[in-house]
């Protein structure tokens, strides 16, 4: 939403969904923005602001609701816990696997097995990655290689064609000065990621990433996965 552009708060209110992908506005929009649609939204439904901010919340501090018997129930309980900590911000995905760790940790390192992480990207087959990179639009992309290193960036966009590639640049140039708040950029990856278990769900390929280091470590070496590993990239 832009300086001038006011925010259609009615397309967000017709469905459940639609609440969810308000909570995530909020959730990767930058400071002034967020404040911008908060105070917008109180003025246009309280009600529906609040329902938003619960959402929020819960979002932000999933580990206090942590239960792992619901995702060991399931066929595709590992999945989706895979998920939860792709979508979770590093921090929060750093709390989740200290607790889930004491209640199951040969659970968490089956999970971790499956899960992967924006850093893991450049391990996926190359078909996989094409694939995955062909479905998400450029601006995404673009935001989601801020501050990466030379050669993860070379590695993405060797699976672009040339028409995104420009596309690409064409959205850094439109950065400006200060370029893309975390919040953009923390949520540009978080969508690529989607779209891989969107396309995996469809039954195209096996969200995996097997030859990632971090799959490949020695005994006794830390767990990257307890780190940052957005942050890292970043």
């Amino acid at each position: 939403m832009s300086d001038t552009k006011k925010l259609d708060i009615k397309r967000y209110k017709k469905s459940a969904k639609g609440l969810l992908e308000f909570a995530k506005l909020l959730d990767t929009a930058p400071t002034e923005l967020k404040k911008r649609i908060i105070l917008q939204a109180e003025k246009d439904d309280p009600e529906f602001l609040k329902s938003v901010m619960q959402q929020v919340t819960a979002a932000a501090e999933p580990v206090k609701v942590l239960r792992l018997d619901r995702f060991k129930r399931s066929t595709h309980g590992q999945i989706d816990f895979a998920c939860l900590l792709e979508q979770s911000a590093p921090t929060v995905r750093d709390s989740i696997l200290q607790r889930a760790r004491r209640q199951d940790p040969q659970f968490i390192d089956e999970v971790l097995a499956r899960t992967v992480f924006f850093e893991d990207l450049v391990f996926l087959d190359e078909g996989v990655m094409a694939e995955i990179l062909g479905e998400t639009p450029p601006k995404i992309l673009a935001y989601a290689l801020t501050g990466v290193e030379k050669d993860f960036r070379q590695k993405i966009v060797r699976n672009v064609s040339h028409r995104t590639t420009r596309q690409i640049k064409d959205e850094e140039e439109n950065f400006g000065p200060k370029g893309p708040s975390e919040g953009l950029i923390l949520g540009a990856r978080r969508q690529i990621l989607k779209i891989g278990r969107l396309l995996e769900a469809k039954d195209k390929f096996a969200f995996e990433a097997p030859e990632s280091p971090r799959h490949r470590r020695k005994e006794g070496e830390q767990d990257p996965s307890k780190g940052s590993p957005e942050e890292n990239a970043a």
